[in-house]
């Protein structure tokens, strides 16, 4: 189960009650977090050991309504160091600082350690709102 940030929540309402557009974005960018991000993406993973936001773009995803899920592999670097236990990704509008766009939990924790590769392969990582 994934949600919207509050950032992405004041665009929806905003689109809503005032008309104002939502432009789409041209990509979407992947975190990763050793804990709940919330509504603000707290908890990224910081950057070191070859950690970067990962670019995930809007066509990369299938589904229909309130779910999506890849359809193209994800992968982030290899790690240089150990990055800790990942157990939340979020989504950006950008690779760096940016906007928060909101997130989900991991259905399985996965411990990097330096050398590693996390990657998400097609259809493994989904984005759910209810």
């Amino acid at each position: 189960m994934a949600g919207f940030s509050n950032y992405l929540e004041g665009l929806f309402m905003d689109w809503l009650f005032e008309g104002s557009a939502i432009a789409t974005k041209a990509n979407v960018y992947v975190s990763l977090h050793t804990g709940d991000p919330g509504d603000t993406g707290a908890n990224e993973k910081a950057v070191a050991g070859s950690y970067a936001r990962v670019t995930a773009a809007p066509a990369s995803w299938q589904g229909t309504e309130g779910a999506r899920e890849n359809s193209a592999e994800i992968a982030f670097p290899a790690a240089s160091a150990d990055w800790g236990t990942i157990t939340y990704f979020g989504l950006w509008d950008a690779a760096s600082a940016g906007n928060f766009l909101g997130g989900g939990s991991l259905s399985l924790q996965k411990l990097v350690y330096n050398g590693d590769q996390l990657k998400f392969t097609s259809g493994n990582l989904d984005y759910t709102l209810d």
